[in-house]
């Protein structure tokens, strides 16, 4: 299963369930927009570990001060 049905899929069951795609080909348009309207956060390949950790703890602060800024 393609990795943004599966995103789809999980966020049916929890709505707001933030998602990081990674991917390799983050050039095309059409990869970007399709991920902007989904509401999805992106990170192009290749990573270090230590890029990968610094843009998944910048994704938890992003998603915490949305939530504040929504209740």
């Amino acid at each position: 299963m393609p990795g943004h049905i599966a995103a789809d899929y999980l966020r049916t069951r929890h709505p707001g369930l933030p998602v990081l795609v990674v991917a390799g080909f983050m050039d095309d348009d059409r990869v970007r927009v399709q991920n902007s309207i989904r509401d999805f956060h992106t990170f192009p390949a290749p990573f270090s570990s230590d890029e990968l950790l610094a843009k998944v703890k910048s994704v938890q602060e992003y998603e915490s001060e949305r939530a504040a800024h929504q209740t």
